[in-house]
């Protein structure tokens, strides 16, 4: 996968740049004999030498706040010399490491080459109190304004969102990253209807293969194994993370409201999905699940499976995008709304439509049959991490060792966590 810097045109209308405020040198677009890790290294090094100290009053002017969270605030400001209007993100310094700083913005910069990935200016630099860096602004806000409760999103809506969110994962994931924080507030929309929508907040982004250790709170769009962690114990970061909070994230735009509060046993809805999968596809469909179709079963099961790594990719879920997701929109393909016959015609398309849903599910059982075949002969490659300093900036990046857990090992303690609760 080639990974280079975004698309100069954005960068271009901020030029000339202020004074004081130096465009970063231009960073060697990422060849074959080029890592991730060696290109965000580089980024970091040279973003660390030219972070130059300017209050922001001097080139831009603030129109108002965006955003506001644990990491800091974002706010909309028009730069003085050009007129462009531009996102601020400032993360305060008595919160925030300068390595911490100096790996979001790297990351932000090379990711935005991606077309659905929120562009950032290649220009970082510091206030007495905040680091700062721009990235252009969504101007129909985020996924989360769009979100009724109890009702949620039109599916053709979700679908769109799902389609690009999926090419940015698989393009992330591809590159040994994971972003670590999907949810509605950083699915940005440059318009309402969604037809283009960017992924944004690479605060938590990190290498595959981290050792990473828990949250601080545990939020519905967790992976059971994040929110079962506690200290001192750690897990190896993977992009199944991502996939897992992905199908929370589909759920929750079409309902209106979250499938569970915490993926643990003590929640009843996450113990129903639990037993659901785990006596097979016989098994009654708990009352939440009645609302989705079979063909949205047959994802959802693959993006929300217990295991890891039995979890699907981000860009398998495409392949559902053409299926209804939910049984009304069943009904609305193969019922018609004109004369009494045309009702009989519908009828056979119905019958015809749950023969072809029959054919997919067992074509899919049967995959992931072979899926877990194929997965009880690999082991698991855990990553320890390793202490590298660019210019004094301490940066945690993987170094590899092996630890072998076996899938019966990980099964057995879950059912046995579920059978005590």
């Amino acid at each position: 996968m080639h990974l280079s810097v975004p698309d100069p045109s954005f960068h271009h209308r901020f030029s000339p740049y202020p004074s004081g405020l130096r465009r970063l040198p231009q960073v060697k677009p990422m060849d074959s004999s080029t890592s991730p890790r060696s290109l965000l290294l580089n980024m970091m090094s040279i973003t660390s030498k030219h972070l130059v100290t300017r209050e922001i009053p001097e080139h831009f002017d603030v129109v108002h706040e965006l955003g506001r969270g644990s990491y800091g605030h974002v706010v909309l400001a028009k730069q003085r010399d050009s007129g462009l209007s531009v996102a601020l993100k400032l993360l305060p310094k008595n919160g925030t490491q300068r390595d911490a700083f100096l790996l979001e913005f790297s990351m932000s910069v090379l990711l935005g080459a991606h077309t659905k990935i929120i562009s950032t200016l290649m220009a970082a630099w510091q206030t007495v109190d905040h680091f700062v860096f721009a990235q252009e602004v969504a101007p129909a806000g985020n996924l989360d304004s769009l979100l009724i409760p109890g009702v949620g999103i039109q599916e053709i809506m979700v679908k769109q969102c799902v389609s690009q969110l999926c090419s940015a994962l698989d393009y992330m994931h591809s590159l040994g990253l994971v972003h670590r924080d999907i949810k509605p507030d950083n699915i940005m929309l440059m318009d309402p209807e969604c037809h283009c929508v960017k992924l944004s907040d690479f605060g938590l982004t990190s290498l595959t293969g981290f050792n990473i250790t828990a949250m601080s709170c545990i939020n519905p769009y967790m992976a059971p194994e994040l929110c079962r962690l506690r200290h001192p114990n750690t897990i190896i970061l993977h992009p199944s993370l991502d996939v897992w909070a992905l199908g929370v994230l589909i759920l929750t735009t079409m309902t209106g409201f979250f499938p569970w509060e915490r993926a643990l046993p003590s929640d009843r809805h996450y113990k129903d999905l639990y037993w659901w999968q785990a006596r097979g596809p016989s098994s009654p469909v708990p009352s939440y699940w009645q609302r989705f179709s079979p063909q949205a079963h047959c994802f959802m099961k693959q993006m929300l499976t217990f295991d890891p790594l039995r979890r699907c990719s981000a860009f398998k879920v495409q392949q559902y995008l053409s299926v209804p997701w939910k049984t009304e929109n069943i009904l609305a393909v193969v019922r018609s709304d004109s004369e009494e016959e045309e009702d009989m015609e519908s009828q056979e398309e119905v019958e015809s439509h749950q023969g072809e849903v029959g054919q997919q599910e067992e074509a899919a059982h049967q995959g992931e049959v072979e899926q877990e075949r194929e997965v009880n002969n690999q082991e698991r490659i855990s990553m320890e991490v390793a202490i590298v300093f660019v210019d004094d900036v301490r940066v945690l990046l993987p170094d590899t060792s092996l630890v072998v857990v076996s899938d019966e090992e990980v099964l057995l303690s879950l059912d046995a966590e579920l059978q005590i609760t």
